[in-house]
C-alpha cells in the first residue's frame, strides 16, 4: 500500500512540474526569443546533468560502446530534446498552456504505434478501442476555434504541436533502449543528448532569430534578453524542476516501465496546467478542455487496463 501511494505521489510531481514548464515557458516568451529560451534551458540542464555525473562517479570519461548507441543518444538529442521543444514553445505563441499540455496527451497513442512496431507489443482488440476513444477525444479541443490557416481543422500551430509531441514520444523510445541496457547512467544520457539538443537550438537560435542591435530592449546585442534576472530566476525552477528533477524520474520509469506507460505519466499534467495558466496566465477554459479531458482519461484507462492484464509492466 506504502508503495503505490509513493507511486501515485511521484507521477503526481511529476505531473505538476511537467506542467510548470509550460507556464513559465510562455513567460519567458516575454522576456526572450523562443529558440534561446530552448538553448539556455537544455544547456543549462545539460551540463548540470554532466556535473552530477562528474561527482557521482569521480570521472569525467564520457565511454560510448558503440556506433548505435551514439546514434540513439544524437536521436534522442537531435528529436527530442531539440525539434520537440522548439516546436513547443514555438506553439507556445499563439496555443494557451493547458491546450499544449492537453496535447501532450496523444504521446500514449504514438508511443503505443512506436512499441508496436519497435518492441512487438502486441495490440489487442481493447487496446485499439481504448486508443480509438482516447484519440476522439482529442476533437473537441482541436476543433475550437475557427481555423486560420492551416490544413483541415488543424491550426498550423496545433500542427506544429502534434510533430512536437511525435518527436517527443520517439525520444523516449530511443531513451528506453539506452536505459533497458543498464550499462549507461541515466545523468550521462541526459547530460550528453541535452547539451548537444542545447547547442542546435543555439546556434539555430543566433541564425535565425538574434541579429546583433536588433532590439534594443536587450541586455546585449548578443543576450536577448529583457530583464536579465527575472530571466534567469524563471529559468532556474524551470530546469531544476522541469528538467533535473522531472527527466530522472522519467528515466527511473523508463527502466521498468513500458514507453507507453512512460509517456502516459503525464496524463494529470493538463489539469495542474490549466489551474497554473488560470492563476499567472488569466487564460480561459472551455467547456471542450474538460470534455476532452475525461474521454481521453476513460480511453487511456481501458488501453492500461489490457497493458497490465498483457504483463508489460515489468521489464526485469
Amino acid at each position: 500500500m506504502k508503495g503505490t501511494i509513493a507511486v501515485i505521489t511521484l507521477l503526481l510531481l511529476v505531473s505538476a512540474l511537467t506542467a510548470s514548464t509550460y507556464t513559465i515557458s510562455k513567460i519567458l516568451l516575454d522576456y526572450s526569443t523562443p529558440l534561446f529560451i530552448v538553448a539556455v534551458r537544455m544547456l543549462g540542464a545539460g551540463l548540470a546533468f554532466l556535473a552530477y555525473y562528474r561527482w557521482k562517479t569521480g570521472s569525467f570519461s564520457i565511454s560510448i560502446r558503440s556506433k548505435r548507441d551514439w546514434s540513439l543518444l544524437l536521436q534522442i538529442a537531435i528529436i527530442s530534446f531539440f525539434l520537440s521543444f522548439v516546436g513547443e514553445i514555438w506553439a507556445l505563441q499563439y496555443l494557451t498552456s493547458s491546450k499544449v499540455a492537453l496535447l501532450y496527451n496523444l504521446s500514449p497513442f504514438i508511443a503505443a504505434v512506436f512499441s508496436y512496431f519497435f518492441f512487438a507489443e502486441q495490440m489487442t482488440i481493447k487496446k485499439f478501442a481504448g486508443l480509438a476513444i482516447g484519440f476522439v477525444g482529442f476533437l473537441p479541443i482541436l476543433i475550437d476555434q475557427p481555423v486560420t490557416g492551416g490544413v483541415g481543422f488543424l491550426d498550423w500551430p496545433e500542427i506544429v504541436m502534434l510533430g512536437a509531441v511525435t518527436c517527443y514520444t520517439y525520444g523516449w523510445i530511443a531513451m528506453r533502449t539506452l536505459a533497458k541496457k543498464k550499462i549507461y547512467d541515466l545523468a550521462l544520457i541526459n547530460g550528453i543528448s541535452m547539451t548537444i539538443g542545447g547547442l542546435c537550438s543555439l546556434v539555430t537560435a543566433y541564425w535565425l532569430e538574434i541579429a546583433p542591435g536588433s532590439n534594443p530592449a536587450w541586455v546585449s546585442s548578443v543576450i536577448p534578453v529583457t530583464n536579465i534576472w527575472v530571466f534567469l530566476g524563471l529559468m532556474a525552477v524551470m530546469i531544476i524542476g522541469g528538467n533535473l528533477i522531472s527527466f530522472s524520474l522519467y528515466g527511473l520509469f523508463l527502466r521498468k516501465f513500458t514507453a507507453t506507460f512512460v509517456s502516459c505519466i503525464d496524463l494529470t499534467a493538463p489539469i495542474f496546467a490549466a489551474l497554473f495558466g488560470v492563476v499567472l496566465l488569466h487564460e480561459h477554459l472551455g467547456w471542450q478542455f474538460f470534455l476532452a479531458s475525461i474521454v481521453i482519461f476513460i480511453g487511456i484507462y481501458i488501453y492500461y487496463q489490457e497493458e497490465s492484464r498483457q504483463g508489460y509492466f515489468e521489464h526485469e
